[in-house]
């Protein structure tokens, strides 16, 4: 699965506004970092009324930005387009054409979370040019990546590669190691799709040793899962065995219930395919036990696959 980049923050740098406000907002941004999402939304609106009193334009559409984004992730997403056509309005009468892609941008997000594709590409391709005359090659790779991601969803998948790659490019330039093998593996998923198992493969053996440097052992797993998806479909079963091997170490070792459960199923049905039924059976009962715990919502595909097992091994069951 690809993964979703995130979209920038507030549009255009915050200037120092008024010492209440801009401690509101800074407390805001800390609850929406703690996940705590109405005590943020109630001290960005506590920032609001002192910037709009204050005349603040450009603390103003930063808090309506971060309004915004803070409705964008929730999930009522329609409650995101007042706050950011707002924002929009503001920048474009300031003149900050920054802040304006970014804005722009936001809300081809938010159309995006709705499944409205055809808004997402419109606001997307408004920030993109604007995004590339500002000079802002971070933000264009972000825009680029959230366009491929679009794509992808409409099976519209040579789109999605020339957007991927042209954020490949700007990520690399950029030094963005995170996003590089954020988009790596965006490739990798498409490529497969494709039907091109190699190209896919190269993608994810370069996102690997990225992840790695950066210590993202969950990232890690999910692309050493892809690796085993493609080996698995191409029959190459011990090699798909081996990868699910090093996906599962690490989930183990991230405390990751949910999906030490689904690798396990995963792993269940390639020793089976391999002709060991009977510990597939043994790992299934595993997978089983920890998607109970975890409240996996592959449990009643693991139990029905544990019926076939039984019914196959009848001393066994």
């Amino acid at each position: 699965m690809a993964d979703v980049l995130p979209f920038p923050g507030a549009p255009g740098a915050k200037h120092a506004g008024e010492p209440e406000a801009d401690a509101f907002y800074h407390q805001g941004q800390a609850l929406n970092s703690a996940g705590d999402a109405a005590g943020a939304l109630d001290h960005f609106e506590r920032a609001l009324g002192r910037y709009r009193a204050a005349a603040d334009r450009a603390n103003e559409a930063a808090t309506l930005n971060e309004i915004g984004s803070t409705y964008s992730d929730s999930e009522d997403p329609r409650r995101a387009f007042e706050p950011f056509e707002l924002a929009l309005l503001i920048l474009r009468e300031t003149g900050d054409r920054f802040g304006e892609a970014t804005a722009l941008h936001n809300i081809g997000h938010a159309h995006h979370r709705l499944d409205d594709t055809t808004k997402a590409l419109e606001f997307f391709r408004q920030a993109l040019p604007i995004r590339r005359a500002v000079g802002d090659r971070a933000g264009r790779a972000v825009t680029l990546v959230n366009i491929g991601l679009v794509h992808e969803k409409l099976g519209e998948y040579l789109p999605a590669v020339h957007n991927y790659t042209q954020a490949l490019t700007l990520q690399k330039q950029l030094g963005d190691r995170a996003g590089e093998a954020a988009t790596l593996n965006s490739l990798g998923h498409v490529q497969d799709l494709l039907d091109n198992p190699q190209q896919a493969i190269n993608n994810y053996h370069l996102a690997l040793p990225i992840l790695q440097e950066l210590g993202n052992r969950s990232a890690e797993a999910t692309i050493l899962n892809n690796l085993a998806v493609i080996a698995h479909k191409n029959r190459y079963l011990e090699q798909a065995q081996a990868y699910m091997d090093q996906a599962l170490e690490l989930v183990r070792a991230l405390g990751d219930r949910s999906t030490e459960a689904s690798f396990t199923f995963a792993s269940a049905i390639i020793m089976y395919k391999l002709d060991r039924p009977q510990e597939a059976l043994t790992t299934l009962r595993g997978a089983i036990d920890l998607a109970t715990e975890a409240g996996n919502p592959d449990l009643t595909d693991m139990q029905e696959f544990r019926e076939h097992l039984e019914k196959s091994l009848p001393t066994q069951g």
